[in-house]
């Protein structure tokens, strides 16, 4: 058999480089395309946020703001000690910055501690029947009656749970009696068969024989001046008398204020009476912040964590102590019973409020040197001036006393977010 001869077959020099070329190419014209598709996205991307991006509007409130400054001080006032020692079988016939008369009774002192729990349930009782008296002459029926009626029970709940919560019996007795009154208004009103007069008819037999069992009239605590009345001392009465309001150093007052925040209440004595009805209290305040504050100027004082918030006061001195502090003094003719309570507590203090318009700081512009915003009128965009009262990273307050059509009124819709914006453009 003959055998096939194997020939090699030689290429020529260069027959793959069109090949090449060709897939070279090719790959360049995917990555040309490639390019010039991200820059059409890009571009019109642009076109979309200047022309075709939808806006973002608010309507525009009422709303008003505080300059706020917070410190920390002593309040100062003049008082009287009741000096007369506090024991068991005391019962006080006034709350705490109730206003008394001079030589009126303020406690009583009975013999036996029986006797004064007899006179405390009896008085409790007598509160009941208070209750139940004044639910049989207001009682109704009506469906918006019973809502009220259901909104005020719920609310008795709730402050009753704050009281227990917080370990606190102040004002207990007057919520529960509320809560009862309540109760039985709600039985009444959804048709309830109460004997009431029954109830009261029971009840009073009961204080009859309490009565009947103290067996000695009690010795009356009078008050020796007139003003209000505080039932516990704080050790600071005879330190913190105003004529002592401008003779402690910024230190010094804020050591008192730590002293008086990390002490607790003395109930040694009777109680005390606030001389009139002013008192006065001396903030530590940076320099700075004393410059929003000038003899005079009209503020308001919140404590925090007290009942004691936006009470009226007036600066009556600022003093600069040279170290980059300043003391702040300020008078009040205000009181309550959780001011009769205060003494060194922290204060919030608002030196400035701003009443106005409230739009967000983004949306304010700059045209021609003129401030203003952009309003959606219908279909039209307008610039509507405005005059800046107050203003944060967050919201600006407007002047909304201008009555000028080319103003911003309340409730205008105003532009936050949008593109392209002018004086009479069409959305």
């Amino acid at each position: 058999m003959r055998k096939r001869k194997q020939v090699s077959v030689v290429k020529p020099e260069g027959a793959e480089r069109p090949a090449k070329r060709k897939r070279r190419w090719g790959a360049k014209r995917i990555l040309i395309s490639v390019l010039i598709l991200t820059a059409a996205a890009v571009i019109g991307y642009q076109i979309y946020l200047v022309a075709l991006a939808p806006l973002r509007t608010e309507i525009c409130y009422s709303y008003t703001v505080g300059d706020t400054i917070s410190a920390s001080g002593m309040v100062f006032r003049d008082e009287q000690i009741i000096n007369i020692d506090r024991h068991d079988t005391v019962i006080y016939s006034v709350s705490d910055g109730s206003k008394v008369a001079n030589g009126s009774t303020i406690a009583s002192i009975y013999s036996r501690v029986e006797d004064s729990q007899n006179r405390l349930l009896a008085d409790s009782l007598k509160e009941q029947v208070g209750t139940l008296q004044s639910v049989m002459i207001q009682s109704g029926s009506t469906s918006s009656y019973l809502e009220t009626i259901n909104g005020h029970i719920s609310e008795d709940i709730n402050t009753l749970s704050g009281i227990v919560s917080g370990n606190m019996l102040d004002g207990f007795e007057e919520v529960r009696n509320d809560l009862e009154y309540n109760m039985i208004a709600k039985d009444l009103a959804v048709g309830k068969d109460i004997d009431l007069q029954g109830r009261i008819a029971e009840i009073e037999a009961q204080i009859a024989e309490l009565e009947a069992g103290i067996s000695a009239a009690p010795t009356a605590i009078t008050t020796p001046v007139a003003g209000y009345f505080v039932s516990n001392l704080d050790s600071f009465e005879s330190d913190c008398s105003t004529d002592k309001l401008t003779t402690y150093t910024a230190d010094q007052l804020l050591e008192m204020s730590a002293r008086a925040k990390a002490g607790t209440k003395q109930t040694e004595k009777i109680g005390k009476v606030i001389s009139g009805y002013q008192w006065s209290y001396a903030a530590v305040i940076s320099a700075t912040e004393a410059e929003k504050l000038t003899e005079g100027k009209k503020v308001t004082l919140s404590f925090p964590l007290t009942e004691a918030q936006d009470i009226p006061a007036e600066v009556t001195e600022v003093t600069e102590t040279g170290d980059g502090r300043a003391i702040a003094y300020f008078t009040s003719n205000y009181m309550t019973e959780a001011i009769a309570n205060l003494r060194g507590q922290d204060v919030n203090i608002t030196a400035n409020s701003y009443t106005g318009i409230r739009v967000s700081t983004s949306a304010v512009r700059a045209i021609d040197g003129v401030k203003g915003v952009y309003v959606k009128n219908g279909s039209v965009i307008q610039f509507k001036k405005i005059e800046v009262l107050y203003s944060n990273d967050v919201f600006t307050i407007v002047d909304a006393s201008n009555t000028g059509s080319d103003y911003l009124k309340m409730y205008d819709e105003v532009v936050v977010e949008g593109r392209n914006l002018y004086d009479g453009k069409q959305v």
